[in-house]
């Protein structure tokens, strides 16, 4: 399955709840002491949660006024009962149109939503008020309930994606430098990811958000899958198998056990796509230099002949004069 299974998916359950919901509807028109309002409230409620899950605004804004009027019970005549009947097909629609297209509609039926929420008898509306306050609070007290079908066709989603993941990750794994399989790693993770959503699986959600931008990293290269990293979103891949295929009342127990495994796995990634930077070394100190002082160079004894003839014996070793005389057995006579 695609992202476009899991938007078939709430169309799917739009159609379902609506069906039951114009079914209340029409009674509550033909014979109204068997009209079962809970169980028309609890068919809206559904497709809101659901809406809520897929940020659906349209939906979840008309389900909101719809809840209000309905919720007046009794109070509602032939004109009101036509107005959510009509409201009904309105989310049929909603659910056939992509993002955009949602978004232009809200915008032009902003009027019409609001004729929906008004309250047509002013004279019991405080009795109206008190029991659309109690019921509506019964109602969203509740968890979003989450169909059978619904839990199914998301086991199907992770099977299949995650089959998806395997396959590339291992393709990764003996060509690190191959790019066209992150692609379709994105889609597959992201795949899961809205799944996960629809069923209020947040620890599945997580998960694959984080391998999601992991792939994304790749794309961008800011993040390089070495081969620790991929066993690390393989474990992952085998985490999110193993969900998928628990029961229903075994989850809760499920997740208490798998909690840690879970985050591991989380932080793995999370670490390797925000690596912390190392502390740069600290500059070793220069030492100051010593200046060493100049060697004063020995002022070596000037060795002048003398012309004086008179000078010092030959066992003096200066002249009068102070300076040094010849041992050249001349008495320091320069030759005429």
């Amino acid at each position: 399955m695609s992202d476009y299974s899991m938007l078939d998916l709430f169309r799917q359950e739009v159609e379902a709840q609506v069906a039951s919901l114009k079914q209340q509807l029409m009674m509550l028109k033909q014979q109204p002491e068997s009209f079962d309002r809970q169980a028309a409230l609890q068919a809206l409620h559904a497709i809101e949660g659901i809406a809520q899950m897929l940020e659906v605004e349209a939906t979840v804004t008309l389900t909101g006024a719809m809840q209000s009027k309905l919720a007046e019970g009794q109070l509602l005549d032939e004109m009101a009962i036509d107005q959510l009947l009509q409201a009904s097909d309105w989310l049929i629609e909603i659910s056939q149109l992509n993002a955009v297209e949602q978004e232009r509609w809200l915008f032009s039926h902003v009027s019409e939503i609001d004729v929906i929420q008004e309250r047509r008898f002013d004279r019991d509306k405080q009795l109206a008020t008190e029991v659309s306050e109690a019921i509506v609070k019964e109602i969203s007290a509740s968890p979003p309930i989450v169909d059978a079908q619904i839990m199914d066709l998301f086991r199907l989603e992770v099977e299949e994606q995650a089959k998806i993941l395997n396959e590339g990750l291992l393709t990764l794994e003996t060509t690190p430098n191959a790019t066209q399989p992150l692609e379709v790693l994105m889609r597959a993770a992201h795949s899961i990811k809205g799944a996960a959503r629809i069923v209020g699986l947040d620890a599945a959600v997580n998960l694959a958000h984080e391998m999601e931008d992991c792939f994304v990293a790749a794309q961008n290269y800011t993040l390089t899958l070495n081969p620790d990293l991929i066993n690390g979103l393989l474990r992952g891949v085998d985490l999110l198998q193993s969900l998928s295929q628990v029961g229903d009342r075994d989850l809760p127990d499920w997740l208490n056990n798998h909690n840690s495994d879970l985050n591991s796995v989380r932080s793995l990634i999370d670490t390797r796509r925000h690596p912390v930077a190392k502390p740069s070394p600290k500059p070793i100190a220069a030492h100051p230099m010593v200046q060493r002082p100049l060697l004063q160079r020995s002022h070596r004894p000037h060795r002048k002949m003398h012309r004086d003839r008179a000078c010092c014996p030959r066992s003096c070793r200066t002249c009068q004069c102070g300076q040094p005389q010849s041992d050249d057995g001349t008495g320091g006579r320069i030759a005429d």
